[in-house]
């Protein structure tokens, strides 16, 4: 089957039914391997597998927690109020995505996953004032830098 992604790239897949992955099947790649074997490793589980664990990361365990519980607090909350940050509002597709707005094929049913799109872009700072940052933004970047 053929598979074509937003960007247009076609490649060939085996099948779009989702099977059950024992852990020992996705990477586990450490972010101290040397650097070409690290490349070679993002490689080959973003291309042939899809997933990948990160290991050697140096992010504590508590940011992780608080991260997670912030992220099961945001989806905890109804969609109204989700919707109040939709990553349509933004000029740079950050923000909320509920169920059922993004298809990775436009042949197929559309995905039922809901994601929250965030990340630091230096590039695109000339296009942000403080004003038009959203509320509490920067207390949520400062408490989940790690460098």
């Amino acid at each position: 089957m053929e598979f074509t992604s937003f960007a247009g790239n076609k490649r060939i897949v085996e099948s779009d039914t989702a099977r059950q992955a024992d852990f020992n099947e996705i990477p586990i790649i450490s972010l101290e391997s040397p650097k070409e074997e690290l490349l070679e490793q993002l490689k080959d589980a973003c291309t042939r597998v899809g997933f990948l664990y990160i290991k050697d990361h140096g992010v504590p365990q508590h940011k992780i927690d608080a991260l997670f519980n912030t992220a099961e607090s945001f989806f905890a909350q109804d969609s109204a109020t989700k919707n109040e940050i939709n990553y349509k509002k933004s000029n740079i597709l950050r923000g909320y995505e509920p169920p059922a707005e993004v298809r990775t094929d436009e042949t197929r049913k559309p995905d039922m996953n809901e994601a929250f799109n965030w990340g630091y872009e230096k590039s695109l700072d000339s296009q942000r004032s403080t004003a038009q940052d959203e509320p509490g933004e920067q207390a949520f970047q400062s408490q989940f830098a790690v460098y």
